[in-house]
C-alpha cells in the first residue's frame, strides 16, 4: 500500500487518484499486480473506475481507522 497516500485528500475525479485507491484496495485484498491491472482495465472499459475507486477509498480509510486503534 502506497505510505504516503491520504485517502481522505484524493481527488476521486482524477483518474491517477482513482488508480492509486484501487489498486492499493486490492492489493490490500490480495491480488497481485496482473489481476489488478486487469480489473482496473474492466472499470475503464465498463466506465465504472469512478464508482470503483470511491468503494475503494471508502474501504481503505475504514482499514487506516481500525489499524490505528
Amino acid at each position: 500500500m502506497s505510505q504516503t497516500v491520504s485517502y481522505d485528500n484524493l481527488d476521486l475525479e482524477d483518474e491517477s487518484d482513482q488508480k492509486v485507491a484501487i489498486r492499493d484496495y486490492l492489493k490490500l485484498s490480495g491480488y497481485n499486480d496482473e489481476q489488478i491491472n486487469k480489473k482496473i482495465e474492466r472499470y475503464e472499459d465498463a466506465d465504472m473506475l469512478q464508482d470503483e475507486a470511491t468503494d475503494a477509498a471508502e474501504k481503505l480509510k475504514e482499514y487506516k481507522a481500525a489499524e490505528l486503534d
